[in-house]
Order: structure tokens, then C-alpha cells, then sequence
């Protein structure tokens, strides 16, 4: 292009960003059928953010909340200039990116990038065959018509690279098993080492060369309060009244959906339909029977915007079965894991171009540009492929599902010719850890395949949990399998620091359950994944960020952190808790160091109006916190635990914790 000068060159490189920023976050429709266009400071609401804070003293790190998303960058702990990003899919991870570009485009003073003179953000899913971040920007960020060059991005970028932030959004979905090395070269600081990078990805799914970045933020999903913001401020326009009385409609009539609201695109595609309809959404007591109508709605109002433009959708919107789908859907899933894609050209050849642009349409699918191969010097060789994937992961699981369960029901049909056994054998392709969505929605949709699944969940370790969780979308309420819950609850209930989220937030659920239901559970027990005590909150954090609300009927509760020294002031913490918590009797700390005595009269006084036993095992020898003295006292005789009792004990702790850390396999 015509040579300006360097400042001229970058304030026109920067407007033409603002400009395609533009385009992006101006028009949001939270479900693509919607007529109605949203720009992205409407809609976004700050959901749940963590930050992973070092603490000096102990040289540890832990998941803490900032005052808001702004303050993240500026934390004087996150001392390096490469971030990451993470978060399940849904829980908003390029809605952000689309707030951050607004904020850059506004000139927000408030803002983390309030001082950034260049902003740049790819999508890396779009990059199939590009060579570097200069190719991506004039590719798929500047508009076709640009006249910058892929060197004159080079040259800009290198002179604003102190003051340059690179957004790499959605690394884990790179169409190639292994980053160039021109991406590679930018995370490791080789290429454009000064500039501050972001790097956004599906929790699980960091890339290697970033998971000993200690600049970490965490997307937790919408909180309740959140939820209300949402409904207040997008769908009823700051009505109070019009809002408390949609929030008490929408009231889930089940614990069971409460993880689904969690999920900020499940949600607010929930409240869209329920809002704008007379929803049956509002009735659904399983997540089978909420997503059936979520799909249900979405094909309705499809048909209803066809129909009022005179035109044919060319869909039938009694959920007509396409075999054809469901078994792509399922290889998809089996082939490619959790996200998987198709060539457009080769989909309409297996299922139709009709179908195809019609699921786009209603938001269940959606449409992407790759670049198919590479080019050298110039962009005039490139051809554009178009991609098809799912809107959202539960989309994929919710037809895979229709597949599976058809399959599995066939093993007991009397025609089916093929062998039983090999029908059963699909089980073994997934991961019900991973895909806990397949396996449940495939229950709730055919009960003749339900007794094949839940026989295969009970004998998977930590199955027991989802056996239930399976049952209750077979039928929806509890009221038929409460013996089942109670059999289940009656044993203890772990959460180990080993656990998935998904095996952890299972077991949660399941407490919920058994709550609503008033069945107590006997005991649970956190081995080495309790983290903290949120006081606030008066919520358990566990080391997975996953956290533990007041329990109403939970009898025991176990801690077990071996050679972990407890300060008074976490031990307050705990037991402030646990006094909360009305039907717990019993708590055990096995194999932590606690301190020598306990002098928090007011906690204590809770305790012994509740009638707690606080117990504590540091070895095989064990001792009662006296709730009126604080003091820790031997199980025979309860007599008081000398000094020179807790010097021993001290020593034992340490011995304990010495030999465990010794026999640890090198890495």
C-alpha cells in the first residue's frame, strides 16, 4: 500500500479492526433464529470468574474471585504476559473475547485494555492451512478489500508490540492435531515476545506448551444471581416486577435441571423460548424431557418465522427421526471426541443440503470458512471449504443419543440376526465420564435400552452415581427408585482430588436430590480435594473449583489432607460450616496437622448447640475437640492432649508425610 507515515499507517490499520470489530459484536442474536439483533453490551453479564492466585507464603496456588473480570489483567500476581482463558463449552469463552473487542472499540477507561493501542483476535479454528498470525489477520480478520499486506502487518505489529494483545480464541479447536510453528513460536515468547497474549480453551483441553502458565482465569458458568441480572436487565428491560414474576415461574420443579442453567448458551436459550412462548420448558423434570422440548421449541419457532414470511420451511416439526443424522452424529463422537466437524460439500451428499441449511437456521448447527490448503507469497490461490459443526457440544450428544439407544434396544429384539453381545460392545467406544449427556439422554429416550446402560454403569468404578442419575431420566421424579437413592446414600459418598469434575459435580447432584427429597446421607468424604472455605459464600471450594453449598442432609463429614497443617483460622472456617449444616453430627480430619487447640467461642458455641463430634485422626491414635474448652482430648479417658502429646503427634504427621512424599514416582 501507499507508504505513510508509522503513525498514520497504524491509526488506519486500527480503524479498519474497529470497523470488522464491529460487525461482530454489534449484532448478537442469542438463538440465530431470533429477528431480534442484540450488540454484545446488552447481553453480557459477568458470569462466574476465578483467577489461579499464588500465595507467596506457602508457595502455592488457588483458585480465587476477583471483584470483576476488568481486574484480571491488572492482578499485580499475574506477573507474566501470557494468559489462559478456560472454561466448559457454552460458559462463554468468545462471548468475553466479543466484550473485550467492544471495550477496545469504545475507548472503555475502565477496561483491562484500556492502554492497548492494537488488539487483534483469531478464531483458531478458522486457520487450516495459514502460515502465521500476519496471513490469519488479512485472511479472516481486515476485510477483503483491505490494502495492507501481509508484511505491512508484520511491520505494524512489530512496532506496537509493546502495546499489542493477541487473542487466540479457542486453541483447542486448531483443525490440526499439532500447532504450526509459527503459533508455537509466539506462546513460547520466540516471535513477538513482548506482546501480552490470551489464549482461550475448553477446561481439560490446554495445550501442552501452556500448562505451566500460572496467569489463569476460569469461566464457572451463571450463578442464580446471574441468572436474575440476565431476565432483569435483557428479556424484561428492568421491570421488577415483571422479573420476580418470571424468576418464580422459571423456578426449576427439580434439582435435576439446576446444571443446565449453569451453562450461560443453555440458559439463555431456555429463557429466550420461555420467555417469547407458553413453554412446556417450565414442566420438565429430567434433562431428557427439558432438551426434547428445547428442540421441540426451536423447530416451532422455525416453522412460525417461515410461516409468517409465506414461506415453506420444508421441515416437519414432530421431530422425525433422521437415522442418517443420528449415526453421523454418534461416529462423529466416536471418531473426533467431543467437537466434531464435517466437510458441507460431503454432508449434503449423506443427508441433504435441505436439512442441512435448515438445522443452521435454527441454531443447531453452524456454518464456518477453512482454508483448504496453503499459498506462498499470495492470497489469490486459496480456496475457501465450508465447514458444518454442532451450535453447541449437547446438540451433538442429544442425536448421538437417538443412535445409540436404538442400537442397544435392538439386542433384545427377536429379529435382530447380529449377536447380542456385539450390540453391547458400542458402550465400550465412550466414555461415560466424558460423554455423561449421551449416556443420559439415551436412558430417558428408550427404556429398553436403559437396563443394558445401567447394567454396563455398575460395573465402571465411581459408576453408582450415575446409575442414579441415569434412573431419574427413565422416569423424570424420584418417586419410583427411592429406594435406590437411599441404598446409594445410605454408603459413603466420595469426592477424591482424582475424581473428574463431571464425577464430582455428579455426586453433588445426587446430594441435591436426595435433599429435596428429605434422604439423608450417611457420610461424605473429600480425600485430598478440599481446598478452602469461601466465607461469604459459606461454601466448601474444593481444588477442582467446584463448590459445596450448606448440606441439609449430610450426617458425616470427612476430611482427609494427608500431612496438611491447618492454620486456626481454616479450621474456623470448616467448622463455621459444618455448624451450619443442621443435620450433620460428625466430622473427621484424618492425617492433617490441626493446630494444638481451637478458641473461637462463638463457633464452638454452635457446635455444642448441634451436638457436633468433631474428631480428628492424625495416625491411628485418635482425639475429641472438647466444644467447651477447645481443647483436643484422647478418645479414652478425655483427658486433655499435653504439649508434649501434640509434639509427638506433630512428629508422626511429618513422618507420614515424608514417606508419602518419598515413594512418589519421578516425573
Amino acid at each position: 500500500m501507499e507508504r505513510l507515515t508509522v503513525q498514520d499507517r497504524m491509526e488506519q490499520f486500527k480503524a479498519e479492526l474497529k470497523t470488522e470489530y464491529e460487525y461482530s459484536y454489534r449484532s448478537i442474536r442469542p438463538i440465530p433464529f431470533l429477528e431480534k439483533q442484540y450488540p454484545v453490551q446488552r447481553l453480557f453479564l459477568e458470569g462466574g470468574v476465578e483467577y489461579l492466585s499464588k500465595d507467596q507464603t506457602k508457595h502455592q496456588h488457588r483458585w480465587q474471585k476477583p471483584d470483576s473480570y476488568k481486574d484480571i489483567f491488572n492482578k499485580t500476581v499475574m506477573e507474566d504476559n501470557r494468559w489462559i482463558i478456560e472454561g466448559e463449552p457454552g460458559s462463554g469463552k468468545s462471548f468475553l473475547t466479543l466484550q473485550l473487542m467492544y471495550e477496545w472499540c469504545a475507548n472503555d477507561v475502565e477496561s483491562c485494555l484500556c492502554d492497548v493501542d492494537i488488539l487483534i483476535v483469531v478464531k483458531m479454528r478458522q486457520l487450516s492451512g495459514v502460515s502465521s498470525i500476519y496471513e490469519a489477520i488479512k485472511r479472516f480478520v481486515l476485510s477483503k478489500d483491505s490494502k495492507f499486506s501481509i508484511d505491512d502487518i508484520e511491520e505494524i505489529l512489530s512496532e506496537a508490540e509493546t502495546s499489542l494483545v493477541i487473542v487466540l480464541d479457542g486453541i483447542d479447536e486448531y483443525p490440526h492435531h499439532s500447532l504450526s510453528n509459527h503459533f508455537l513460536n509466539i506462546i513460547k515468547k520466540i516471535i513477538l515476545p513482548k506482546c501480552k497474549l490470551i489464549v482461550t480453551t475448553r477446561s481439560g483441553k490446554i495445550h501442552k506448551e501452556c500448562v505451566n502458565w500460572t496467569n489463569r482465569v476460569r469461566l464457572t458458568g451463571f450463578s442464580t444471581e446471574t441468572q436474575e441480572r440476565y431476565v432483569r436487565e435483557v428479556l424484561t428491560s428492568g421491570n421488577d416486577d415483571e422479573t420476580m414474576n418470571v424468576i418464580k415461574e422459571w423456578l426449576p420443579s427439580t434439582s435435576i435441571l439446576y446444571e443446565f442453567y449453569q451453562i450461560p448458551l443453555i440458559f439463555v436459550t431456555y429463557a429466550h423460548l420461555s420467555h417469547e412462548t407458553e413453554s412446556e420448558l417450565l414442566q420438565c423434570t429430567s434433562i431428557t424431557s427439558f432438551f426434547s422440548h428445547v428442540i421441540s421449541s426451536l423447530y416451532s419457532h422455525f416453522d412460525n418465522k417461515m410461516e409468517c414470511a409465506n414461506m415453506d420451511s420444508g421441515f416437519e416439526t414432530n421431530e422425525k427421526h433422521n437415522q442418517e443424522f443420528y449415526r453421523l452424529s454418534f461416529q462423529g463422537l466416536q471418531l473426533q471426541s467431543e467437537s466434531p466437524q464435517w466437510n458441507k460439500d460431503l454432508l449434503i451428499k449423506e443427508i441433504g443440503e435441505s436439512f442441512i441449511e435448515t438445522f443452521i437456521s435454527i441454531g443447531i448447527l453452524r456454518e464456518e470458512d477453512r482454508i483448504s490448503n496453503q499459498t506462498e507469497e499470495t492470497l489469490s490461490n486459496f480456496e475457501v471449504i465450508k465447514i458444518i459443526k454442532f451450535y453447541h457440544n449437547l446438540y451433538c450428544d442429544w442425536y448421538a443419543a437417538h443412535y445409540l439407544a436404538d442400537v442397544i434396544a435392538k439386542v433384545d429384539d427377536p429379529d435382530n440376526k447380529s449377536d447380542g453381545d456385539e450390540g453391547l460392545e458400542i458402550l465400550e467406544d465412550l466414555d461415560p465420564f466424558t460423554f455423561q449427556y449421551l449416556y443420559r439422554f439415551a436412558c430417558g429416550l428408550n427404556p429398553a435400552c436403559a437396563k443394558h446402560i445401567l447394567d454396563y454403569l455398575s460395573h465402571v468404578e465411581c459408576g453408582d452415581v450415575f446409575v442414579m442419575l441415569c434412573l431419574l431420566e427413565q422416569r423424570g421424579k424420584v418417586d419410583g427408585i427411592k429406594d435406590n437413592l437411599r441404598e446409594i446414600c445410605s454408603k459413603t459418598l466420595q469426592m477424591r482430588n482424582q475424581d473428574t469434575r463431571v464425577i464430582q459435580r455428579s455426586v453433588l447432584q445426587l446430594i441435591n436430590i436426595a435433599a429435596r427429597e428429605k434422604i439423608p446421607v450417611s457420610s461424605l468424604y473429600l480425600f485430598e480435594s478440599f481446598q478452602s472455605v469461601d466465607v461469604l459464600t459459606s461454601h466448601i471450594v474444593l481444588k477442582s473449583q467446584l463448590r459445596i453449598p450448606i448440606l441439609e442432609n449430610v450426617e458425616q463429614l470427612w476430611f482427609e489432607q494427608n500431612g496438611h497443617e491447618m492454620t486456626e483460622i481454616e479450621l474456623d472456617g470448616i467448622l463455621s460450616f459444618i455448624a451450619k449444616c443442621k443435620k450433620l453430627k460428625t466430622v473427621r480430619f484424618n492425617y492433617s496437622l490441626l493446630p494444638v487447640g481451637f478458641h473461637r467461642h462463638a463457633t464452638l458455641t454452635s457446635l455444642n448447640e448441634n451436638n457436633v463430634e468433631v474428631l480428628w485422626y492424625p495416625s491411628e491414635v485418635w482425639y475429641r475437640l472438647n466444644l467447651n474448652s477447645g481443647t483436643w482430648q484422647h478418645k479414652i479417658g478425655k483427658t486433655d492432649l499435653t504439649e508434649e502429646d501434640y509434639n509427638r503427634v506433630v512428629c508422626s504427621v511429618y513422618k507420614a508425610k515424608i514417606k508419602v512424599f518419598v515413594s512418589l514416582p519421578l516425573l
